[in-house]
């Protein structure tokens, strides 16, 4: 899932608590297998740190630039995959 920016909402969930911060979420893919991330690192914006880059992606969820995403699109190929609609 991609994000958007955070956001507040009222709404309760997760056994009725209540979690008011949150990220709107956009359509994405979610693909059938892994897709390699080491050979896309030099290519990627959100890496600062080519050399210790794991610590970039080691979050549960992050906004990540557009392009960065169609990268990762287009290295995992004809996957076949879902498409979410959130």
């Amino acid at each position: 899932m991609r994000g958007d920016h955070p956001c507040l909402s009222p709404q309760k969930s997760f056994a009725m608590k209540s979690f008011p911060l949150r990220i709107r979420l956009k359509m994405a893919w979610v693909f059938a297998g892994p897709v390699p991330f080491k050979p896309l690192v030099p290519e990627m914006s959100l890496v600062r740190n080519k050399v210790m880059w794991s610590g970039s992606i080691r979050t549960a969820m992050r906004i990540i630039p557009e392009e960065n995403y169609q990268r990762i699109v287009k290295a995992a190929g004809n996957q076949q995959g879902l498409y979410i609609d959130p």
